[in-house]
């Protein structure tokens, strides 16, 4: 019997705000670029019907025309595109970088899976169609793909036909803004334990639609400022976070496979915790208990000592809980004598909720591959009750505005979602 494989990322593609591809995100991460518009553009960009009285000032839609891609970059022919919501234009974009620069040749690899997973995918899609419907611009033909469009498992036939996957996940992972951890999770444990050699993993969501934005915006958890600058992690006057689009597509193989093909290796995934604290359907425990647990099982399944931690990206969207979360963080690092990095992206490109976590990954390779972390966005004043957790390292790193060199090789992540779901990873920079 074999023994335990080790876990490697092998390749990356998105599509986003920031950045068309990894190669554009990259260099937008540099610039140090902002992400948002407001949403008149989109509305006229989406040629959306309804679109009054959502609340909703400003977004971080995709700013890419999904539909002028050159052909060489598509799967489908154009006639079939028309007919795909834009929840599967992204995930074919994302999906054709990411395999097409690993070099995998899928077809000859005989033990590989499918792993994906959204919160709410459809929010984009039955809006569009309902509305069309409704309005009489629908035509009869394009109608009967109006529930293939909606049902989630239809969204991965393409690339399952395309490349020959005759066995995908059982199920798509929908845990709100933990889903991608939990694909990740089964890819992790299912090529670890020698049962495939290949898992692909991507995670969507397209929530920037009126009824998406008018159900958020309902719940008080978006910002309703008619400003760019309305993503404010830990800032005094935050008010709520910006609802974005994302496309993300992750490759990943045992280091065995990886090696035997000579594939450049980006990452190594190190482990896994997870606990469900089930304080509240919306909001975590206060006191940081279900994360603390999550982050102990996590370096008790992986190995990995707490002083060998570089770095913690957390979870916090631009909201109310941001303050609850710090106060248990710092505790968390002084009880335990440790000075981390940590940073908060978020307020750079939104809350992408399904894939929320699966950003602060390719963020914290690309930071770890380049030895620098960028300065926060958007923070105009501490918050009070946060600047009295933190000491001047943390002071200074939260409100310096220019990037910083720093060295990290081992990372974590924590993700936090409906439910009270905890759940933590730990990365670290591929070494011989």
């Amino acid at each position: 019997m074999k023994p335990p494989q080790r876990v490697v990322i092998t390749w990356m593609g998105t599509i986003n705000p920031i950045g068309s591809n990894i190669s554009d995100f990259r260099q937008n991460l540099k610039n140090n670029n902002g992400w948002t518009r407001f949403l008149d553009e989109e509305v006229k960009k989406q040629h959306w019907i309804v679109h009054d009285n959502i609340g909703v000032k400003v977004a971080a839609p995709i700013m890419d025309d999904l539909d002028k891609r050159s052909e060489d970059e598509l799967w489908l022919g154009r006639k079939e595109r028309r007919r795909m919501s834009k929840l599967m234009k992204i995930y074919e974009l994302a999906a054709a970088e990411a395999i097409t620069n690993s070099g995998l040749d899928l077809k000859n690899v005989l033990r590989k899976k499918i792993y994906y997973a959204t919160s709410m995918w459809w929010f984009d899609s039955i809006t569009k169609w309902i509305e069309s419907w409704m309005s009489n611009k629908l035509k009869n033909a394009s109608r009967t793909f109006a529930i293939p469009t909606w049902i989630i498992s239809t969204q991965v036939f393409n690339i399952s036909k395309r490349y020959e996957f005759w066995y995908k996940s059982p199920q798509p992972f929908t845990e709100a803004c933990a889903a991608w951890l939990y694909g990740v999770k089964t890819a992790f444990h299912e090529i670890r334990n020698n049962e495939i050699d290949v898992g692909l993993v991507w995670w969507w969501d397209t929530m920037i639609s009126p009824n998406g934005l008018r159900g958020f915006n309902s719940t008080k958890a978006l910002s309703t400022r008619d400003d760019l600058t309305a993503s404010r992690p830990w800032d005094a006057e935050v008010d709520g976070f910006v609802m974005a689009d994302w496309g993300w597509f992750l490759v990943f193989e045992s280091l065995e496979h990886a090696k035997k093909r000579n594939a450049k290796i980006i990452a190594e995934v190190f482990g896994f915790g997870e606990r469900a604290d089930h304080f509240s359907l919306t909001s975590p425990d206060p006191s940081g208990i279900g994360i603390e647990w999550a982050i102990w099982d996590l370096l008790a399944t992986s190995g990995l000592s707490i002083e060998e931690i570089d770095a913690w990206w957390l979870h916090r969207t631009s909201t109310w809980g941001d303050v609850s979360e710090m106060k248990w963080v710092m505790r968390f690092l002084r009880e335990h004598d440790m000075t981390w990095w940590f940073f908060a992206w978020k307020s750079r490109t939104g809350h992408t909720l399904a894939w929320a976590t699966i950003l602060s990954l390719i963020e914290w390779i690309i930071y770890m591959e380049e030895n620098y972390i960028n300065p926060m966005k958007h923070l105009h004043t501490l918050h009070p009750e946060v600047k009295a957790q933190l000491n001047r390292h943390y002071i200074d790193q939260l409100t310096s505005d220019s990037a910083r060199s720093v060295k990290i090789i081992k990372f974590i992540i924590n993700g936090l979602a409906f439910g009270g779901y905890n759940i933590a990873w730990a990365f670290w920079k591929y070494i011989e």
